[in-house]
């Protein structure tokens, strides 16, 4: 059997042959860029590599394999190529379970992933970007590169495309030849060279630093855990990318400390499935509210009027660390009456029955510092007539 695996696609049999490709995963690659490679070096298509190999009903291949990868997928790749399973399990998704998110969904959306929609073997949104000139240097895709939050190479400083330079298509590896667009040809490495901002290349040097550590520090917040890291910073994209009041919170941010509050054209949609360009523009600016941090961050939403509530929205088990800091420092604020419409109360009181009374008053209008003043100055004004007309002497 020329690809090595079992007639069942089940684990290999003792009459197993491993692939002519003995090629390891390179640094940080994805299983899918290793499983390309595998079958350009074998000169067969990737798509028939994968029916000979796994035998599964849907392939893998039609799906996110970094994402669905089991362990029957894994020891067959492991026996294929000679490699230890734990560098394969490696070259996935899951891998990053425990350290970027709590979970791995292998069937569904899992947290700072870009997922990849599929019809007919056609990939439906951007899922995966590149760097044009790590594809020069060393053509393979890294796995940091289906992180959202990714969004530059530090080692070039430049910005990460999420399509080609030349006809904009999205990504479709299995169906290009080598590493070039499946639509026109073009060779990804021969994509725009487009700076990244430099708060990006700060702000992701410390988030890929916090990924290999895998706990954290932002301001006076310990994280032991990087999870916790990564929810917080989640949580401060998403009230600049998401909602109705978005908007607002990113052009007082923008205003404060610079970068562009521009909307994004998946406005509805969460940061996952923003555009390359987009998620540059958004996490340019979390970086800046994350200098300082709380103080920035804080202060710019107490300005947008982001309280407490739309800061922890859609977590019913954020970070204690954020927790605490958002109930003590943006708790919704009372609201206070103004001496107005205190004072118009009092006048409505006066009406309605023939004394006024400081309970009656604070039923009326709640709490309020001026409410003392103002029934003081009813019950002098009411003192007056009778002392003026009183006789002298």
């Amino acid at each position: 059997m020329a690809a090595g695996a079992s007639p069942g696609g089940d684990a290999p049999t003792a009459d197993f042959r491993p692939w002519p490709f003995r090629g390891r995963p390179k640094p940080d690659e994805l299983l899918s860029s290793w499983f390309l490679r595998a079958a350009e070096a074998m000169e067969m298509k990737p798509y028939a590599l994968g029916h000979i190999a796994w035998r599964s009903t849907p392939p893998p291949l039609t799906r996110d394999i970094d994402g669905i990868a089991d362990d029957r997928i894994l020891a067959i790749l492991s026996a294929s190529t000679l490699t230890p399973i734990e560098q394969c399990r490696a070259t996935t998704l899951a891998s990053y379970e425990g350290v970027l998110f709590e979970s791995h969904q292998p069937l569904g959306r899992t947290t700072w992933i870009m997922p990849l929609g599929v019809r007919a073997r056609a990939r439906l949104s951007p899922w995966l970007q590149y760097c044009p000139a790590c594809l020069e240097q060393a053509p393979y895709f890294r796995r940091l590169w289906r992180v959202s939050w990714a969004t530059a190479c530090v080692e070039h400083k430049l910005r990460l495309l999420d399509r080609c330079s030349h006809c904009a298509s999205i990504l479709a590896p299995f169906r290009a030849r080598g590493f070039a667009c499946f639509n026109c040809g073009a060779a990804l490495a021969d994509g725009q060279r487009l700076p990244a901002s430099e708060m990006v290349l700060s702000f992701q040097m410390r988030q890929e630093m916090i990924l290999a550590q895998g706990w954290g520090e932002l301001g006076p917040s310990h994280f032991p855990y990087s999870v916790q890291y990564f929810q917080t910073i989640r949580h401060v994209a998403r009230s600049l990318s998401l909602g109705a009041r978005a908007t607002t919170f990113r052009t007082v941010a923008a205003e404060s400390w610079g970068g562009d509050p521009s909307p994004y054209e998946g406005e509805k949609r969460d940061i996952d499935v923003l555009t390359a360009t987009e998620r540059h523009r958004l996490f340019d600016l979390v970086s800046r509210l994350l200098e300082e941090w709380p103080e920035r961050f804080v202060s710019t939403a107490s300005t947008a009027g982001l309280w407490q509530s739309w800061a922890l929205r859609d977590d019913d088990r954020p970070p204690f660390a954020y927790a605490s800091m958002v109930a003590e420092r943006l708790a919704t604020p009372r609201y206070s009456p103004s001496r107005a419409e205190v004072q118009s109360a009092a006048d409505y009181l006066r009406r309605r029955s023939s004394g006024l009374t400081k309970l009656a008053l604070k039923k009326l209008v709640g709490d309020s510092i001026h409410i003392q003043p103002i029934f003081d100055a009813e019950r002098q004004a009411s003192f007056l007539p009778a002392f003026r007309e009183a006789p002298i002497g």
